[in-house]
């Protein structure tokens, strides 16, 4: 433990769960300024290094992009995940390469790419149009993208 980088007190079993402030970006980023651009926090049973740097982050996940780009196995990442079944969610492995490798073949392929076009431009037309309907208040621009 004494190799892990600086960061807040952690209460046993629950981690730093109750010293988070929303949005999480912004509390992290007020973190990395007592602790440093590399902290170390615990959120619940599951420890967290969290980079603050875009630098940093850059260079640590392509060189360490196996060690740090997977997820927690818990209940919790369980449970979002479908039973690691979401690819952004599902921790590295056998099934998430052929998830991966799925997707880049049949999603993300040029052809598909361009068959989709027309839907996100609606999408997007949509979005601008519920935009413009309230201009002169307050958007929630969550809601908005939310309700697409």
């Amino acid at each position: 433990s004494s190799r892990l980088p600086p960061g807040p007190f952690s209460l046993p079993i629950f981690g730093a769960l109750f010293s988070l402030e929303e949005p999480l970006h912004h509390h992290f980023a007020k973190i990395s300024k007592k602790y440093g651009p590399i902290v170390f926090l615990k959120m619940g049973m599951a420890p967290f290094v969290v980079v603050n740097d875009n630098q940093m982050a850059a260079q640590v996940l392509k060189a360490h992009d196996l060690e740090f780009g997977s997820r927690p196995e818990d209940g919790f990442f369980r449970i979002v995940s479908h039973g690691g079944n979401d690819l952004v969610l599902a921790p590295i492995g056998d099934k998430w390469k052929a998830m991966r490798r799925i997707c880049s073949t049949h999603l993300f392929s040029n052809s598909m790419v361009k068959a989709s076009a027309g839907f996100r431009e609606s999408e997007m037309k949509h979005a601008v149009k519920a935009i413009f309907q309230q201009s002169g208040t307050t958007i929630k621009l969550q809601e908005v993208l939310s309700n697409l």
